[in-house]
């Protein structure tokens, strides 16, 4: 049901979205699957017994949202840091390493 009106809701709004909003969107589509990856490491380690253990016993629906939203920021952070930090540099070494090895051959 909630995929229905997701879809419903991007078909009957989707031509009046913001610029920013889709900018927004291809900036986070760029580490999309590295927020995948993390995701469940941070909500199941570090939201649900560090930040939100008495919200979520106490206010389901505000913990729920509340949860959902540190761990999308926290594992956004997290993507945007492992991904510039160890990511990027090791390609751009791969690609130096192997287009000087395909020269010299």
């Amino acid at each position: 049901m909630m995929c229905a009106g997701i879809f419903l809701l991007f078909e009957f709004y989707g031509d009046r979205t913001p610029k920013w909003a889709g900018r927004t969107g291809v900036f986070i589509s760029k580490y999309s699957f590295s927020i995948f990856l993390i995701h469940f490491l941070i909500l199941s380690y570090f939201v649900q017994p560090v930040l939100l253990r008495e919200l979520l016993a106490r206010r389901y629906i505000l913990g729920t949202l509340a949860a959902s939203a540190a761990t999308f920021l926290l594992s956004l952070g997290a993507a945007l840091l492992v991904d510039n930090v160890a990511v990027r540099p090791l390609e751009r070494l791969a690609r130096r390493a192997f287009t000087k090895r395909d020269k010299k051959d």
